[in-house]
């Protein structure tokens, strides 16, 4: 095994040595406790099924989203006809 690029025989080691080893990966972050962990996962839980609750308040949305999208594009449309035909009226009579 290596550590910091020493190479460590963990057979060798003795109950020092896997002590240390044990202080060692708790310091660096590689063993945490179970109930930090536990904690970490019910975080993800929750933020999960929010993600999954807000995906479905999304959807429910949609339509009516583009309901709105169409209307304010036809009233573009009117609009800019109006704008044009009230330009080329005011070129062709003025």
């Amino acid at each position: 095994m290596t550590i910091w690029g020493l190479t460590v025989d963990p057979t060798s080691a003795g109950a020092a040595g896997l002590l240390g080893l044990g202080v060692l990966m708790v310091f660096t972050g590689r063993l945490i406790p179970r109930s930090v962990h536990l904690d970490t996962v019910r975080e993800r839980d929750q933020w999960r099924e929010i993600a999954l609750k807000s995906m479905g308040h999304t959807d429910a949305l949609l339509p009516a989203a583009r309901i709105a999208a169409e209307v304010t594009r036809s009233l573009g449309d009117q609009t800019s006809a109006a704008v044009e035909r009230a330009l080329s009226g005011r070129d062709g009579n003025g």
